[in-house]
């Protein structure tokens, strides 16, 4: 079981990398826009991705230290379509310095405020909402529910 989910994690880092590697130009205009919260949709017959940018995430002396981007992606395999979230950090110079996969887009925070991501969940009926600080240098797990924690990765 461990090494068929080791694979698994091994296959989507490696697609996400070469469709990273190859979508670097919407990053660079969203980070150069820096307007937060906005969505900006790319869109093919294959596949449609929205990418939000969120803002910076400082340091305890309130120095910049990443801009952060949050990013749905939908691919059409065959009669269905798939979906990939993911959050990505980038330094001041504009390189990746970490991404984190989530497991669905309600896991994706909505707002990144003062170090705090904000996400919105329903429990029971009734919209909550979780909130998740980060510091810097990054953490090795990005919580985005109680007791649900992804692994960041550095590329």
């Amino acid at each position: 079981m461990a090494s068929i989910k080791a694979l698994v994690t091994v296959f989507f880092i490696s697609i996400s990398i070469n469709s990273y590697s190859q979508n670097i130009k919407p990053f660079k205009n969203i980070l150069n826009a820096k307007r937060i919260n906005k969505a900006y949709k790319t869109s093919s017959f294959n596949d449609t991705t929205w990418r939000t940018y969120l803002g910076i995430l400082k340091d305890n002396k309130r120095k910049s230290k990443y801009y952060v981007i949050k990013e749905f992606n939908k691919i059409r395999a065959g009669s269905t379509w798939h979906g990939h979230s993911s959050i990505y950090f980038f330094d001041m110079k504009r390189k990746l310095a970490a991404f984190v996969y989530v497991p669905m887009p309600d896991n994706l925070p909505y707002k990144l405020y003062k170090n705090n991501f904000y996400f919105k969940y329903i429990e029971r009926g009734k919209v909550k909402e979780f909130k998740s600080q980060m510091f810097t240098p990054l953490p090795k797990m990005f919580c985005s529910r109680i007791n649900e924690c992804d692994e960041i990765i550095l590329p």
